[in-house]
């Protein structure tokens, strides 16, 4: 909660990190003991810490507000695996990548996002459908090979990346 600006600089905060945290972690002061940091455990899945901090007066040292932030640290991995499909996409017809794609270990919000290999393979004309996570191959030579890659995103930044190849055939 934000301190009350009658007490302008008089005041510190002591943080600690919650008993029922799953995984220990140590926190190290910052400035004037308003801030503190600590290194993200490495942990198998996403896990939820608590710190606690405890603001207090600096003239009385008595305790003024109590409060509790949580903070989510994100563990995912991707796979690409297009093998199931022959490793090919038929030119103009949709292809759904979300099939090929195995995320593990993911916090519930993340977001997925593809990507075709930049620069793509010349002649290639492609459309990526981000909300579908489709692929739509307009025009290209037979016989080409391009990488189709998945980014695992949660608020942490960029979890995952995986990547495999498709080869462009013509439709039957």
């Amino acid at each position: 909660e934000p301190v009350p600006s009658e007490w302008q600089d008089g005041w510190s905060a002591v943080w600690t990190a919650a008993e029922s945290n799953p995984v220990e972690v140590t926190l190290t002061p910052a400035g004037d003991n308003r801030e503190a940091s600590f290194v993200a455990p490495d942990v198998a899945e996403t896990t939820e810490l608590t710190f606690n901090a405890l603001v207090v007066t600096l003239d009385c040292n008595m305790p003024l507000v109590t409060d509790s932030v949580t903070v989510s640290i994100q563990v995912a991995s991707a796979v690409l695996d297009f093998s199931p499909a022959g490793n090919q996409i038929t030119i103009g017809e949709t292809f759904d990548l979300t099939q090929y794609t195995n995320v593990t270990g993911a916090p519930t919000e993340l977001e997925v996002l593809y990507f075709v290999e930049d620069p793509p393979p010349d002649s290639i004309a492609y459309d990526i459908d981000q909300d579908a996570g489709t692929l739509l191959v307009t025009s290209g030579m037979t016989g080409t090979i391009m990488t189709i890659t998945v980014e695992i995103f949660g608020t942490a930044g960029q979890l995952a990346e995986a990547s495999d190849t498709l080869e462009i055939v013509a439709a039957p």
